[in-house]
């Protein structure tokens, strides 16, 4: 007959094994912030943005992520292209369209929010749509960045549009910001979603009007939940216990016969 004892221990242990190993399903979030300026000169201060920064920050502290303010590359001439930044394990993370300018060399709406580096894409540039891509080398589960001078390209204005794809082929679109953002304000936008992960995101002007400039900064790469790595010395020793109990019961069945 089988030792209810042993069948026990199996079980917790094969519970267990996946409790450890299978983290809690999240929805995905979203981190905004956004700070208007009064047109020129641009903002040196942006509260809203930066609280929406640390709330990110908070959220991602339990995850795998890279951070990446731009000021190791060089600033080169204003003709879009591309730049690969490098994130170690979590991959590349291709910024397309756009180029890397400093602070002097910049618009005049535009900025960096740390140090004097930062990645500017201009509409008329890139064929009359104002758009900007991010392509990641491999599945995220999140992306985060300041941005400057978003949503003044027309009057009254309109949002800019930010297509989310993911990693098993869907899509999904969402406005940031206000309608009609004056010169120079600023924005934090953060996307979290451990459970769907991305592989890359797209800006753009919903009225497909492109004559002006964006710029982005500090950019974060978040990665696998750290809970999702089941620590092997927790687990190894939850097993040598199980075991250990198993075998002290063994020896003390009585002996037949």
């Amino acid at each position: 007959m089988k030792d209810p004892l042993i069948h026990t221990l199996a079980a917790a242990l094969s519970v267990a094994s996946l409790s450890l190993s299978v983290p809690a399903s999240a929805a995905p979030q979203i981190f905004f912030g956004e700070d208007l300026s009064n047109g020129y000169p641009i903002l040196n201060s942006h509260p809203h943005s930066d609280a929406a920064h640390s709330d990110f920050v908070d959220a991602i502290a339990g995850y795998q992520y890279g951070y990446d303010d731009l000021e190791s590359y060089a600033a080169g001439s204003r003709t879009p292209g591309t730049m690969a930044l490098d994130f170690g394990n979590l991959g590349t993370l291709t910024l397309s369209g756009g180029y890397m300018v400093n602070a002097a060399a910049g618009s005049a709406s535009s900025f960096p929010f740390s140090g004097t580096h930062y990645w500017e894409t201009n509409g008329s540039q890139n064929a009359q749509s104002l758009s900007q891509s991010f392509s990641f080398s491999q599945p995220v589960s999140g992306f985060g960045f300041y941005g400057s001078d978003f949503n003044d390209y027309t009057n009254p204005g309109s949002p800019t549009l930010a297509t989310v794809y993911f990693a098993d082929g869907t899509t999904s679109a969402y406005t940031i910001g206000s309608t009609s953002s004056p010169n120079g304000s600023a924005l934090f936008w953060g996307f979290l979603s451990p459970d769907a992960q991305i592989t890359g995101v797209t800006f753009a002007d919903t009225l497909n009007r492109g004559d002006d400039w964006l710029g982005f900064d500090n950019f974060y790469v978040v990665g696998a939940p750290l809970s999702a790595v089941p620590e092997p010395g927790t687990l190894a020793l939850f097993s040598l216990g199980l075991a250990g109990l198993a075998a002290t019961r063994l020896r003390r069945r009585p002996r037949k016969g």
